[in-house]
């Protein structure tokens, strides 16, 4: 008995700029539908999403990934935001 085919893998199309923003781009951004405010680099974006277009960003403030809106990136920080990454570094730094 032969052996049996590998099935092919399908790679899938990464989308790279939407809406003005680039990936590799440091943003603020606000999570749905919590609101809590999220600072990373963003890596993909998705824009057929079933809440609408959105982007998947490294936080910078815990490390972690994080799927928010287009529609909330800005590249001023929220209020409170610059208070919320100092206080994420200098406990790292630790």
């Amino acid at each position: 008995m032969g052996r049996k085919k590998k099935a092919e893998v399908k790679k899938r199309e990464i989308v790279s700029e939407f809406g003005g923003w680039k990936t590799g781009d440091l943003a603020w951004g606000k999570q749905y539908p919590k609101g809590a405010a999220v600072y990373g680099e963003i890596l993909e974006f998705h824009p057929d999403d079933s809440y609408g277009p959105a982007v998947s960003i490294i936080d910078q403030v815990d490390g972690s990934y994080r799927t928010i809106l287009v529609k909330s990136l800005s590249d001023k920080p929220p209020r409170g935001g610059n208070r919320l990454l100092a206080r994420a570094r200098a406990k790292q730094k630790k």
